[in-house]
């Protein structure tokens, strides 16, 4: 047997066991008793391989005899997860859903299917952010969501407080307390099934039971919602739809079913774990966050967000990835594996029914792997000698290696590629210094934290960017007569500034058609509301009309300018006027004004006012 701590008669190392951050205690022991030890509880064998190569030898090479898992009574009996293809065991079973997954998600040009919709919904964690930048974890958990959501269902997720996605936190955070180490003892002691509910102690099964239903919910919800677009014709393509569509047997469904929730509880949770860290180390390390940024202004310029086509030449920021996911092992005790047979390896014995822990955390920080494993070092992975990718171990291993990890790793990317040419991110002024700090746990989430999160675009082009599948034609020609003027600015600005620099004729028209159908009937309103001396919500402020006439003046559309100027003009508390005399002329104070921005074009002025006879001479 492999060398570890001393246990007690019967009980063997139960007490020994940790029940919190056991990687941490995994990786002392290993100090001790080398890459490869064990312990034993009420008899069961526990292994726990600490290095890499270990996992490589066992886990890799002898999957046959490894790619079983363990009985974990709490999750398979009372929350009834038995079917999950987490629990599956190495059968048939599991074998025909991992050839569902590979189908559709086992190769790079499959996952490439999937890009535009994860630009798409990047973008929409971008404006999520950018809205709302105390509400991060929050988006993080809702971005991750919505990725999966789309692949294994073909469902559009709500902005904010998505049912399903709801729905997938609690189980899985069911699922991370009931499979906690230590937390139940029946885990430990299967006999406890037994004992019965009105017993003193059985809190735990009501409990199960009530966690059985959260979990269900996971599975049915969405497969059903699948199912009755099937049957009304309004399905989208997604990875249930499409084999819903082939005469599938009664069995053959079910276990699409639970392979389909897998996807979506898994996966979900462990990407957004790793971008809510990226926002984390991105505050703690600046150095790294403005090399990033630098190398994505020189490759992207700063008027648009990254996509999958800028993969290959953001090398700095594609480390920055690797680096997020070796320095918090979201998974790091991975998900237990079982032998299905007794192995000799290395003239160690280790029996049928062994459970497996390949502890992650530990290779991730191994210094004969990495060196100076506790710093956070993007360039450790490039140069001519880059360091061990550590995708190689954080998707766990053989064949219980995680389906998912290519749609995993892409989801990854574009999230933390956009958020880094979108945001800037630092600590909060007066708060004390972020650190990372982790929970305990299957999947280790963070304690709470606190940053700055401020758009480092032009928030009108960034604003544009992230709301680009807002504009189509029909929002341009369905646009509300009654805006405001600040309605219009924050609607048409950015694209327009990107039309016009890209030569995006139609879209740029489509933009001033708007600005000349509402801003002259917008300041019109305005003028003949306050000569009457009323107040309205639609009170326009000057620093507003100034941005319609910098927007006008940058983008060219010199037609709205004569608006602009009159309404500003007739500001009752204009800051630019106040030193002129009272009786100039309308025509003098649009001359001032103009004079006053830095742009003396009187004669341009003149010819527009010409033009716009109405309002020359209902002017004062």
């Amino acid at each position: 047997m492999p060398p570890g701590p001393q246990g007690w008669p019967l009980i063997g190392n139960l007490l020994d066991l940790p029940t919190a951050y056991e990687w941490e205690i995994f990786a002392k022991w290993g100090e001790r008793w080398g890459d490869l030890l064990s312990v034993s509880i009420f008899g069961t064998t526990v292994v726990v391989i600490n290095s890499y190569k270990r996992c490589q030898e066992m886990l890799d090479k002898k999957s046959n005899v490894y790619s079983d898992r363990p009985y974990v009574p709490m999750a398979m009996e009372l929350i009834e997860m038995r079917d999950s293809m987490g629990f599956l065991p190495y059968d048939k079973r599991f074998k025909s859903s991992r050839r569902l997954f590979h189908q559709e998600l086992g190769s790079n040009s499959a996952v490439q299917g999937f890009f535009p919709q994860e630009e798409q919904l990047g973008k929409k964690f971008v404006r999520r952010v950018l809205r709302n930048p105390d509400g991060l974890l929050d988006h993080c958990f809702q971005h991750a969501g919505a990725i999966i959501l789309r692949v294994a269902y073909g469902y559009e997720a709500e902005e904010s407080n998505d049912p399903f996605v709801n729905i997938a936190n609690t189980a899985m955070d069911n699922f991370n307390r009931a499979t906690a180490p230590g937390a139940f003892l029946v885990n430990q002691m299967p006999i406890l099934l037994k004992v019965p509910d009105w017993f003193p102690g059985t809190e735990w099964k009501r409990i199960g039971r009530a966690w059985a239903k959260d979990y269900w919910a996971m599975v049915d919800v969405p497969f059903n919602f699948v199912k009755k677009q099937l049957a009304e014709g309004t399905a989208e393509d997604s990875f249930t739809a499409k084999w819903l569509k082939q005469k599938l047997t009664p069995q053959e469904e079910l276990d699409l079913k639970f392979a389909s929730s897998s996807m979506f509880g898994a996966g979900a949770e462990t990407t957004a774990v790793t971008v809510h860290v990226f926002f984390l180390l991105m505050a703690m390390f600046p150095e790294v966050q403005r090399k990033a940024q630098n190398e994505l202004e020189s490759v992207i310029g700063k008027d648009r967000l990254p996509s999958f086509e800028d993969r290959d030449r953001l090398t700095y920021v594609e480390a920055v990835c690797k680096e997020v996911m070796r320095y918090h092992a979201v998974v790091p005790n991975g998900l237990p594996h079982c032998t299905a047979a007794d192995d000799i390896h290395d003239g160690m014995f280790i029996p049928k029914g062994a459970i497996i822990f390949a502890n992650i955390w530990n290779m991730t920080h191994d210094p004969e792997v990495y060196k100076n494993p506790m710093e956070f070092n993007p360039e450790r992975f490039l140069g001519e000698s880059p360091e061990q990718d550590p995708k190689d171990m954080v998707f766990g291993f053989g064949r219980r290696i995680c389906p998912g990890r290519l749609l995993g790793d892409a989801s990854v990317f574009i999230t933390l590629a956009m958020s880094l040419a979108a945001f800037d991110i630092a600590p909060c002024d007066g708060e004390p210094p972020l650190s990372l700090k982790n929970k305990s746990g299957i999947v280790s989430h963070l304690h709470p934290f606190k940053c700055e999160i401020s758009p480092r675009m032009d928030i009108d082009i960034l604003s544009a960017l992230v709301n680009y599948s807002l504009y189509h034609p029909s929002h341009f020609d369905d646009f509300p007569s009654d805006s405001t003027l600040e309605d219009i600015l924050d609607f048409i600005s950015g694209v327009l500034r990107l039309s016009s620099k890209y030569m995006i004729h139609s879209l740029r028209r489509k933009c001033i058609a708007v600005l000349t159908r509402t801003l002259p009937a917008t300041l019109e309103d305005y003028d003949s509301r306050t000569s009457r001396g009323r107040s309205t919500s639609k009170h326009l402020k000057s620093d507003v009309v100034m941005r319609a006439i910098r927007l006008a003046q940058e983008t060219n559309v010199t037609i709205v300018l004569p608006f602009a100027y009159y309404c500003v003009a007739r500001l009752p508390s204009r800051r630019i006027l106040e030193d002129q005399p009272d009786d100039m002329t309308w025509q003098q104070k649009t001359v001032c004004l103009y004079t006053s921005i830095g742009q003396p074009k009187m004669q341009e002025v003149y010819c527009l006012m010409n033009i716009y006879v109405y309002f020359t001479s209902a002017a004062p």
